[in-house]
């Protein structure tokens, strides 16, 4: 969707898209959340994740084991508690991250496509 797509679909004004695509205005949580339906993502997706150390990616990490049973194993791989509520969920979920890495490994489907994919899950 063009900038006047979005901003008609939301009834504010293509400078306001344009200042948020830009950095230079930050949208609330609910017009983030209509911009993410109006554009068909999910609003995570727009939600930048600091990893600029390995105590950054560490904290996401424990973070996902309190939600999901994401634990460490002795030899450095991660794996995941099936008894933990959102288990079955998580794997399924890095199952089908496993499947469209092999695609964008293989040729199936280009970066472009591989990110478009990584930007609707949710």
């Amino acid at each position: 969707m063009t900038q006047a797509e979005v901003a008609k679909e939301l009834g504010v004004s293509e400078s306001s898209i344009r200042l948020y695509e830009l950095g230079k205005r930050q949208p609330n949580d609910e017009v983030l959340g209509r911009i993410a339906e109006a554009v068909g993502v999910d609003p995570h997706a727009f939600i930048e994740i600091e990893t600029g150390s390995v105590r950054d990616v560490l904290e996401i990490l424990f973070r996902l084991e309190d939600a999901c049973g994401l634990v460490p194993l002795e030899d450095g791989r991660l794996d995941v508690n099936r008894m933990s509520e959102h288990a079955p969920k998580l794997v399924a979920a890095i199952e089908k991250w496993s499947e469209m890495r092999r695609r964008l490994d293989e040729g199936e489907i280009t970066g472009s496509d591989y990110e478009a994919w990584k930007s609707r899950v949710g």
